[in-house]
């Protein structure tokens, strides 16, 4: 498993409906990959985990290239490994609060309210793949 740091932006939007879609489409890219986990500690910041034997790093950054929306900003980043535990891992384990905690339920409950196969109705077919 191997995990990734994704900060984004989605700017010049100031319809909050355009937002939210503009959002769902973002995560739904990311579920269409199937992640193991994903978890938001903070405002537009995402922890992303995917089996690294599917979803090598190229295969994910190419596949963000050409499917982002030019209106999303966004940073991606390979977390490290240390002797065999991500950096993230002891980081939250030590350090974690209570607001980053408030903040990823809020997330994991955002994320049960989306209608998953709606938006693969909607957007699966505009999205380039890579034989994933």
């Amino acid at each position: 498993m191997r995990k990734y740091h994704l900060s984004y932006d989605i700017i010049d939007t100031e319809d909050t409906k355009q937002y939210k879609e503009d959002k769902e489409y973002f995560l739904y890219l990311l579920y269409s990959l199937g992640y193991n986990s994903i978890s938001s500690y903070a405002e537009s910041t995402i922890i992303v985990e995917y089996d690294e034997n599917k979803i090598t790093p190229i295969k994910l950054f190419d596949f963000l290239d050409n499917n982002v929306q030019n209106n999303v900003r966004y940073y991606i980043s390979l977390i490290s490994i240390a002797q065999g535990q991500s950096i993230d891992s002891f980081y939250n384990n030590k350090y974690f609060n209570f607001l980053q905690r408030e903040r990823d339920l809020k997330f994991q409950e955002e994320l049960q309210n989306i209608d998953w196969n709606s938006l693969k109705k909607l957007y699966n077919d505009s999205i380039v793949k890579y034989g994933y």
